[in-house]
């Protein structure tokens, strides 16, 4: 099963400059290979982009990697970058396809490629087996332009996803949101929980990660909400509640002087900086009024997030 987009229907069958790669995080160095594809309209190309998905196969290189955006995220931030169309196939759709196979079938049978831009470690075909040389090769048989975009580095560290995970697990916030060119977000569905925050004076939502989801470390983190286009201050915890119990995996968000019942729906959570370890505490007094200080700071770091350059309107 693939999933074509294309924000003009009119765009279909019209020569492209294609964007490869998984893109899981759409971080700056991904995005440095979508633009590159983007500035092939001044060629008269379409900018499209190729990724996939990973529901009931994985590749061998992300067998243990947790996802580091939802689909919609994805879609919703290659869109912003400039794509005109979007290509996503299930892995196991064209896994077994030779290098050659993936060239022919789909480049250039099915994308109708000119131009394809791609990282420097960029692999394809059956097991990898094909390298941006590999690319090259079989690229200018078909007349198709290759190119290689140079990795991006942020204080002298080179910018990909599993760096991300591990500033996400280690609670690097700030790394992890730097390398990505935005606040780490999820928009999962929201659940219900045990309501208890309402009796504290503190109504939350919450989320769920599913275990294919890389998880933050366990904590406490000032964030946001997109909600009805307004972007509302909110303090989130990720882990397992240990004051009342819990062996699921949530994010619980309190979002500031907000009401509403948001069950069922897709709420966009942004986070701004971890602001303390999950603890247990000895009563409910005391994690009321420590949610009451993290909720000054909160609002604090929150302000000043909004006005900064991360911050995309």
């Amino acid at each position: 099963m693939h999933e074509i987009y294309v924000t003009d229907p009119q765009l279909l069958g019209r020569p492209t400059a294609v964007a490869l790669g998984f893109f899981d995080g759409v971080h700056k160095g991904h995005a440095a290979v979508v633009k590159q594809a983007v500035a092939g309209q001044k060629e008269g190309l379409v900018p499209c982009v190729f990724s996939f998905t990973m529901d009931a196969k994985r590749p061998g290189g992300k067998q243990n990697s947790g996802l580091l955006c939802t689909r919609t995220i994805k879609r919703q931030q290659l869109l912003k970058l400039g794509a005109q169309m979007l290509y996503v196939p299930a892995f196991e759709e064209f896994c077994a396809f030779s290098a050659e196979e993936f060239v022919r079938s789909i480049l250039v049978d099915t994308l109708h490629a000119r131009m394809v831009c791609c990282g420097e470690d960029y692999r394809f075909g059956q097991n990898a087996a094909g390298d941006v040389h590999t690319l090259q090769t079989l690229c200018q048989n078909f007349g198709i332009v290759v190119k290689v975009v140079p990795s991006v580095e942020y204080k002298g560290q080179v910018v990909h996803s599993t760096a991300i995970r591990k500033a996400l697990a280690g609670g690097n916030l700030a790394l992890a949101n730097h390398m990505l060119g935005r606040f780490y977000n999820f928009d999962f569905e929201v659940i219900h929980g045990r309501k208890l925050g309402r009796t504290i004076g503190s109504p939350t939502l919450n989320q769920a990660f599913s275990k294919q989801y890389q998880v933050p470390r366990f904590g406490v983190y000032a964030s946001f909400a997109k909600i009805g286009g307004q972007c509302l201050a909110a303090v989130t915890n990720i882990g397992i509640k240990p004051t009342v119990g819990s062996d699921q995996t949530l994010a619980e968000t309190y979002i500031f002087d907000f009401s509403g019942d948001l069950y069922g729906q897709h709420v966009e959570v942004c986070l701004v900086e971890f602001l303390r370890p999950e603890q247990k505490f000895a009563s409910i007094d005391a994690l009321k009024e420590q949610i009451n200080r993290d909720k000054q700071r909160a609002q604090e770091l929150v302000t000043q997030a909004l006005q900064g350059p991360l911050h995309q309107k």
